[in-house]
C-alpha cells in the first residue's frame, strides 16, 4: 500500500472517529474559531466535495446503495441529503472513495483543502456556490447540524 493509500485510510479513520465521538448530535455546536470548527469542517467537507463533484459531472452518482430501514437515502440522483441518521452510511461509502481522483486531486485532498481554507475549490465546485450555502443545502434535514463555514 502506498503512502497516499495510508493517508486516505488515516483520514477515513479520523472521520469515523469524529462521528463516533459525537453524542446524540451528529455535529458538535460550532464555535466561532478553533479546532472544533476545523474538525467539523473536515467531517462535513466530504459531503460538500462529493455534492460539488456530482453537481458538476466530475463524478458519477453512486448506484445500488442500500439504505438501512428507517433511514432516508443520503443520495438521490445527484443530490445529497445528509441527516444524523444516514451520516454513518454516507461515511462508510465515502471511506471507499477517498482516494478517487477528481479534477486532478484525490477527493481526500480536496476535503482537506476545503476544511483548511473554509472555501470550496473552484476546480470542483465552480465559483457560484459558497461553503455556508452548500452546507445548509446538504444538511438541511439535520436539525442538529451546525455550520462551521
Amino acid at each position: 500500500m502506498n503512502s497516499r493509500s495510508w493517508a486516505a485510510l488515516a483520514v477515513a479513520a479520523l472521520i469515523a472517529g469524529l462521528i463516533a465521538g459525537c453524542s446524540s448530535s451528529s455535529h458538535p455546536a460550532p464555535s466561532p474559531t478553533g479546532s472544533a470548527n476545523a474538525d467539523e469542517r473536515l467531517v462535513d467537507g466530504s459531503a460538500l466535495i462529493i455534492q460539488c463533484a456530482l453537481t458538476n459531472g466530475l463524478m458519477e452518482p453512486p448506484t445500488g446503495l442500500a439504505t438501512p430501514p428507517g433511514q432516508t437515502p443520503w443520495v438521490e440522483g445527484t443530490k445529497l441529503t445528509i441527516t444524523s441518521a444516514n451520516m454513518i452510511t454516507f461515511n462508510n461509502w465515502y471511506a471507499g472513495v477517498v482516494d478517487v481522483t477528481i479534477a486532478g486531486k484525490e477527493i481526500v485532498d480536496w476535503v482537506q483543502e476545503t476544511a483548511t481554507s473554509g472555501k470550496l475549490p473552484a476546480a470542483v465546485c465552480g465559483t457560484s456556490q459558497t461553503t455556508s450555502v452548500l452546507q445548509k443545502q446538504v444538511f438541511a434535514n439535520d436539525p442538529d447540524a451546525g455550520n462551521p463555514w
